[in-house]
């Protein structure tokens, strides 16, 4: 084959080499660029769809507090409030007060348990005597 045949095969395999480098780059690069966008776009959605979440519950939250400002509005409120807090009520309507009785047995009891406790708090012995006194005698 003669000289100048060679020399332009030669050259021939150096761009079509340099050009497979720089297709085998724009390649790789947009495959890294699309790859990058598509993360992007599934993390902008799923923000998104934490926002819409929180959203709504905040506009449940809302709802709440804005029945509970009706209710605390409301005569039925004011007329409970004013019986159960002020002790008032309305004319012409009769009031019924129970009275628990007190046990004497559970005064006692506790003034006992009170006394246990205490004695306990005020026990300077090692801890160790303690647990063999709780659990022996």
């Amino acid at each position: 084959m003669p000289k100048k045949y060679q020399q332009y095969s030669y050259n021939n395999q150096k761009i079509s080499f340099f050009i497979l480098s720089i297709l085998i780059f724009i390649l790789v690069l947009s495959f890294s660029l699309g790859n990058a966008l598509f993360q992007d776009l599934t993390v902008n959605q799923k923000i998104i769809e934490d926002f819409q979440k929180e959203n709504s519950r905040i506009l449940k939250e809302n709802q709440n507090l804005i029945d509970q400002i009706e209710y605390f509005q409301s005569p039925q409120f004011r007329e409970k409030w004013a019986k159960e807090n002020k002790n008032l009520a309305k004319p012409n309507e009769k009031v019924f007060i129970f009275q628990e009785e007190n046990n004497d047995n559970q005064l006692t009891d506790n003034n006992k348990n009170r006394a246990e406790v205490k004695e306990m708090l005020l026990d300077q012995r090692p801890v160790r005597e303690q647990w063999l006194n709780i659990f022996f005698d």
